[in-house]
């Protein structure tokens, strides 16, 4: 059984990226389908749950689980280029952001106003507009020295480094990084 999605990465596009991925050496897929899809928006903040909600019913599971797969391949064209610095990434950005219809709107929180951006959805396409915004972030904001695969050894997580002293080793401390300190207590106690 698939356990549920939970991000990581200190990035919402690392964490998209680890929408496939064996943190605990079984791979597993949180981008399966079209719900799997609204439901890794939701849990990134990369858009409103009801504006989702209400896409997901106007064009119904054959639309949405195409968007699912768009999304697929947009994740694997991030990996490609995270590995080997693949160019196609930037086109496919472009091309998706250029098509962006959004809005911004005055928000009243308890703690003042806020300014947000709201995505118009009208079309499984436009799914993709707040994730590969998400993509440009990663890529135009933050450090690529800072940008880790995982240091365990069956893991294929990625996370963004943010540690003050640039060392995060390991994608979650309560999964790999306990499982790497219980291998090298072993292997003490075993020279020992």
């Amino acid at each position: 059984m698939r356990p549920p999605f939970v991000p990581v990465a200190d990035h919402p596009a690392l964490d998209f990226l680890n929408t496939i991925g064996a943190p605990r050496g079984e791979e597993y897929e949180w981008l399966a389908d079209g719900a799997d899809l609204l439901d890794v928006m939701s849990v990134l903040k990369l858009a409103d749950p009801a504006s989702l909600s209400a896409l997901a019913t106007q064009l119904g599971p054959e639309a949405m689980n195409k968007a699912a797969a768009e999304a697929r391949v947009l994740r694997e064209v991030l990996r490609a280029f995270l590995e080997q610095d693949d160019p196609a990434l930037i086109v496919q950005l472009n091309a998706v952001l250029r098509s962006e219809r959004s809005h911004l709107a005055l928000e009243n929180a308890t703690e003042g106003f806020t300014l947000e951006r709201v995505h118009d959805f009208e079309a499984e396409g436009d799914l993709l507009v707040p994730i590969a915004a998400s993509i440009a972030d990663l890529l135009a904001q933050t450090d690529p020295n800072r940008r880790r695969n995982c240091d365990g050894p069956t893991c294929t997580m990625w996370f963004l480094d943010v540690s003050k002293n640039n060392k995060r080793r390991w994608c979650s401390m309560s999964v790999c990084g306990n499982r790497a300190k219980a291998r090298a207590h072993r292997a003490k106690a075993k020279e020992g």
